[in-house]
């Protein structure tokens, strides 16, 4: 009998089938909780039997962490992109003014639209504010990002003669 001539088959076991391989990932992303034993065991219900070591691989292949990191939520920079608009930086400084006591500031930064709003003024850090005092500081033009992209259109701020002018025509208040 003579013998009939086949094509070698390759060393190694099969490939997973692509059907197989597409469950297993689609079960692996719609439960980011389930593990490999529980994956397997799913598909068992589905009449597939399927090594733990198999699911491994075909989820390390496609880079799918294990169960517990599946889930880990949205990265540092993520979560603050997406807090942005309700993000603000607040700081007090000190003005060196021509009489001896300093002026000590209050403002507040808003990270999206990088304008900076003047709270209030003290001439003590341990003080109140005075009654009349607390203003909000026009629209200044936003802070330039140091990547050198523009956050938003720049917005004039008064001119130091227009302040000037404005805080001489306001009736002054008895001193107490």
């Amino acid at each position: 009998m003579a013998a009939k001539w086949r094509q070698p088959r390759p060393p190694g076991r099969p490939p997973i089938p692509a059907e197989l391989v597409e469950l297993i990932l689609r079960l692996a992303r719609g439960n980011p909780t389930w593990g490999y034993t529980r994956i397997q065991s799913e598909l068992r219900r589905l009449g597939r039997r399927v090594a733990t070591t198999t699911i491994r691989k075909v989820l390390r292949n496609h880079r799918i962490p294990p169960a517990p990191n599946r889930d880990e939520g949205p990265t540092w920079r993520g979560f603050l992109r997406a807090q942005a608009t309700t993000i603000l930086a607040t700081d007090p400084f000190q003005i060196e003014t021509i009489t001896p006591k300093p002026l000590y500031v209050s403002f507040v930064l808003e990270l999206s639209t990088r304008q900076v709003h003047i709270l209030a003024d003290h001439r003590s850090p341990n003080t109140p504010p005075r009654p009349g005092r607390r203003r909000r500081a026009g629209r200044p033009a936003p802070i330039p990002d140091p990547t050198g992209t523009p956050s938003s259109p720049t917005r004039s701020t008064p001119s130091s003669s227009q302040r000037t002018s404005r805080s001489r025509n306001r009736r002054r208040r008895p001193r107490e």
